[in-house]
Order: structure tokens, then sequence, then C-alpha cells
């Protein structure tokens, strides 16, 4: 879809809110985080207008392409966002901690999730921690800027130890943990007439 319209520059986002050829208003919101590259298309199937494209590469989408006009305000632009993805991309993260558990034992897991977790999720700077339970795994997401460190801290605090205590009963194994390796997001796009 080709659109007509500005770029506003959020603090965790990139908004992009214009008018169709159809004359619909069209409004995209972008991560930083769900940026992979940014570089200027000077390719032909790059350009728009003749002109050369700022290329927002996505992993999980096609890529976006803005017209910017003005070359100043294009190189301008890429430099800005390079940095604002880059700076996202380095300390987003989504890291899960999967416990193997006994099968019978399940329900007792619940009932310990049930109470909470032993620290405030939003005092340790987590944007979403969830647990999940499969028949014999609980596995608990700790998604936000630093994640990999939330969670060294955790297994150095004494309130987490104490929890975890409640924990060991419980398992048949080492806890493992697990990285990120693909995501996906729904961008928010509103169409208007």
């Amino acid at each position: 879809m080709i659109a007509r319209g500005k770029v506003v520059l959020d603090p965790e986002l990139l908004r992009l809110e214009g008018t169709t050829g159809e004359g619909w208003l069209s409004r995209r919101e972008l991560l930083y985080s769900e940026v992979s590259g940014v570089r200027v298309g000077r390719g032909p199937g790059e350009r728009l207008n003749g002109r050369p494209t700022l290329v927002l590469e996505r992993a999980s989408a096609p890529p976006l392409h803005l017209d910017v006009l003005g070359a100043g305000v294009l190189f301008e632009l890429a430099d800005l966002l390079a940095a604002l993805t880059l700076q996202r991309r380095e300390r987003y993260e989504r890291i899960a901690l999967v416990l193997p558990l006994e099968q019978h034992l399940i329900e007792q897991a619940r009932a310990l999730v049930a109470s909470g977790p032993p620290f405030d999720p939003a005092e340790k700077g987590l944007d979403r921690h969830e647990v999940f339970f499969t028949d014999k795994e609980a596995v608990f997401l700790f998604e936000g800027p630093d994640a990999s460190t939330v969670v060294q801290q955790l297994a150095q605090d004494p309130g987490a130890w104490r929890a975890a205590v409640k924990w060991r009963r419980l398992l048949t194994g080492a806890p493992r943990l697990a990285r990120s390796a693909y995501s996906w997001a729904r961008t928010t796009t509103t169409h208007e007439h």
C-alpha cells in the first residue's frame, strides 16, 4: 500500500500516518526492536517517484520503503533510525526459563504460580512476565530491556531463592534457559474513510 503522510518518532516506536491515493487514512506503528536494518534504497525496484527511499528491513515482514523529500533529510533520518533500532535491538530481549516437572505435581506448580512472582516485574524493568504449562514443564517468560540481566539478578536474589526452594521438590531435572529465535508481531494499521 502506498500512502502519503508523515513519520513520527516516538520513544519506542515509529509511527507512519497519512492517506492513501484513494483517500483512506492510514496509520502504522513499528517498534524499533522489530526493525532489523535501515538503509538507503537506490535500486530500480526500491525507488519511489524516481527518488531513493529509506528502506526499513523487518525480519518477519516485507521491508517498508519511505520516500523522504530531500537528500539531507533522507540520510539524517536513516542515521537516526539506524541508531534507534540498534539501541532497542541490543537491549530488548525475550528469555524463557524452562522447568521440567514431575507430571503428577503440575497442579502444585500451578498453585505456586497463582500466588504471583516473588518480585515486582515492573520494578525489575520487565515489560512482560508470563508462565505457561505443558503436561510436564513450566515455562517462565521474561520480556523487556535487558531481560537476561534481570534473570541473572533474580538468580542471586534471596527472595527468589526462598521461592525456588518450594519448586525444588517438583523438578525432574535442571532448569534450562531459552532465548527468542523468531518473533512476529502485528503492526497496528487503521483505515478510515
